[in-house]
């Protein structure tokens, strides 16, 4: 599976299957990962686990700043991963802030 977005400025991400669409490009610039002029940001500078991960025109805030670490994405100001609510990963789920050492963190191949 995919991260997966629209355009709308507020668009949550979730997980689609891989289809090398636009909408499932990214691309890393320091610690930002963009989709063309936006970011990928903790929705209202959040921190806690379940936060959702939306796109949102970037503003240099540390809620979208982002390091990669053991193929997981973790955030510099939550220090929280990417991750689902569920232990089950399923097409359609929505990509949230969760631990990093639990089973809800998503890991990622980065091309």
């Amino acid at each position: 599976l995919c991260l997966d977005t629209g355009s709308n400025q507020q668009n949550r991400l979730t997980l689609r299957e891989c289809k090398h669409v636009q909408s499932q490009l990214f691309s890393f610039h320091r610690d930002r990962i963009t989709q063309g002029e936006k970011c990928l940001d903790a929705a209202g500078q959040g921190t806690k686990e379940g936060t959702p991960i939306i796109l949102y025109s970037c503003t240099g805030n540390d809620n979208q700043r982002w390091l990669t670490d053991d193929n997981k994405i973790k955030g510099k100001q939550s220090r929280k991963c990417l991750g689902t609510n569920s232990i089950i990963v399923r097409k359609g789920d929505p990509v949230v802030l969760a631990d990093c050492d639990f089973s809800r963190a998503l890991e990622f191949t980065i091309r």
